[in-house]
């Protein structure tokens, strides 16, 4: 294997931050939002970390402003997409999350920002909300070991 195969990335989420510039509707140094490849829900994307982190497993309490802001991006690009939509949204179908392991396709911190009808069948079980994972950050003990978040 060659010095530039090494450096290839072979993480989805990864290849998808170097040069998937036509693909992301939003971005910053941070992050980036996507359509969701399978959409569940009348309005489904993906807020993905540019830095490769596994999962929410992975995080740390000094994440939590990382998070916030992730999810703040989420908020107000899922918002825009609402104002904007063909179709009503209800507010009470609008929800920000992670899978956790072995739940999730994708082994790269990706937050899911779905709203409206459902379209296709999407698992809750396995499913932490943003504000849930935000809490159980907060109320770890600092340098303590990774938690598994589950909401059901």
């Amino acid at each position: 294997m060659t010095e530039y195969e090494r450096s290839i990335p072979t993480c989805t989420f990864c290849k998808l931050s170097i040069g998937g510039g036509s693909l992301m509707l939003a971005q910053d140094e941070e992050f980036f939002v996507v359509l969701d490849t399978k959409p569940d829900f009348q309005l489904h994307y993906q807020v993905i970390s540019r830095k490769h982190i596994e999962s929410i497993n992975s995080l740390r309490k000094g994440d939590i402003p990382f998070l916030q802001r992730m999810k703040a991006i989420g908020e107000s690009f899922l918002e825009t997409q609402i104002k904007y939509s063909e179709k009503p949204v209800s507010s009470y179908s609008i929800k920000y999350g992670f899978h956790i392991p072995g739940a999730n396709s994708v082994d790269h911190l990706h937050m899911h920002c779905i709203a409206g009808k459902q379209t296709r069948m999407f698992s809750f079980a396995g499913f932490a909300t943003a504000d849930n994972v935000i809490k159980g950050l907060e109320e770890l003990p600092d340098g303590s070991p990774v938690c598994l978040f589950l909401d059901y």
